[in-house]
């Protein structure tokens, strides 16, 4: 197939995509009125870690094949099973820390779980728990995970001196019998993005939240939002890359619904000007508004042009490294016979070891 046809087709199929993810942030059907390329759908769906949310429309769908579907379907039971293993997991956490006198604040998918942003808790690929505690009680909570089965998880290569300076959270620590991993922070986001948002600010404004006798807080909406784009858009890098997190958009689609005018906006846009930002702000507005529909009270001026760029940024591939590409080509191959193997990827314990692979790999 020509290179441009095949251009061509990976848009088309994440346009699909993307249509499927706002179908199910809507909860509404999804219109079709030419079937894509089913293989292009399912491997983009993968690739972004979407896989769950978009299934959960196209198993509802009629047109769509039979081995699609169970593809989907295999890949939701067992991110569902995944997610009720993550809650039990929290509910241990907090309520150890919370024997130690300490209130934790959830962040990111946990905290949207317990919450209860998500239509379907399966709809959300979570990869670990992310907790923030004071960074003078930090090693504290160390330990107290320690004493329910968290180890320190080896990392490679190993922390060096500037760890601290340049990280905001301690090395995961993982239980080995659940297969789950927790990242406690002391800080938000990298020291060089605290001026957008900072662990000790937003702590005073975060929201509590009591669930079966525990306590724990989450971010106030408008931290909240903040803190969605800065990690994916600056922090990793996306931004700069010309790529966008899907699972990120998404909950940043499903936190305006839920908030609505509780999220600041004009403190928003102010935050991401100071620290000469704003782009990254308007690219996600423009995300918003032109794929998902959902509009704020941020005036962008060419939203179609950023989010059809983003669109073609999401039917790449990953990465552009031929290496890298063959390594996700393996883990899809794998996938297509079973799906349940990807829950490998999610194991911190593994990680180590596939590291290890990976670094030989892209040695020779």
């Amino acid at each position: 197939m020509p290179r441009h046809a095949d251009r061509m087709k990976r848009s088309e199929s994440a346009r699909y995509v993307v249509d499927a993810l706002r179908a199910y942030v809507e909860r509404k059907p999804l219109g079709v009125e030419t079937p894509p390329d089913w293989p292009l759908v399912v491997e983009l769906a993968s690739q972004n870690l979407v896989s769950p949310a978009v299934g959960l429309v196209l198993t509802r769908q009629l047109e769509v094949p039979n081995d699609v579907k169970e593809y989907f379907a295999a890949i939701i039971a067992w991110n569902r099973e995944r997610n009720a293993a993550l809650e039990n997991a929290i509910r241990d956490i907090v309520a150890a820390l919370n024997r130690s006198g300490m209130t934790p604040l959830l962040l990111k998918g946990v905290a949207n779980l317990l919450d209860g942003l998500y239509p379907d808790p399966a709809a959300r690929i979570i990869r670990d728990i992310d907790i923030l505690v004071p960074a003078d009680v930090v090693s504290v909570a160390s330990q107290v995970l320690a004493a329910i089965g968290y180890r320190t998880v080896e990392l490679i290569p190993p922390p060096n001196k500037r760890w601290d300076s340049f990280n905001q959270h301690l090395p995961m620590q993982a239980n080995e019998e659940a297969g789950i991993g927790v990242e406690l922070h002391y800080e938000l986001v990298r020291l060089y993005l605290v001026r957008l948002i900072n662990a000790k600010d937003a702590m005073a404004r975060a929201l509590p939240r009591g669930r079966n006798g525990l306590r724990y807080l989450v971010l106030c909406p408008t931290d909240r939002v903040t803190h969605n784009i800065v990690h994916a858009q600056i922090q990793d890098s996306l931004h700069m890359k010309g790529l966008v997190d899907l699972r990120q958009i998404v909950d940043l689609a499903l936190l305006i619904d839920e908030c609505g005018g509780a999220i600041d906006w004009r403190e928003i846009k102010g935050r991401f000007a100071a620290a000469g930002a704003i782009a990254v702000l308007h690219d996600q507005v423009a995300v918003l508004r032109e794929m998902f529909g959902r509009d704020v009270p941020i005036t962008v001026a060419d939203t179609a042009a950023t989010a059809t760029r983003l669109r073609h940024a999401i039917a790449k591939s990953p990465t552009g490294f031929t290496t890298l590409r063959d390594i996700a080509a393996q883990y899809w191959a794998g996938f297509r016979g079973h799906p349940l193997l990807a829950i490998n990827l999610l194991k911190p314990l593994w990680w180590p070891q596939r590291i290890r692979g990976w670094r030989a790999r892209l040695k020779r």
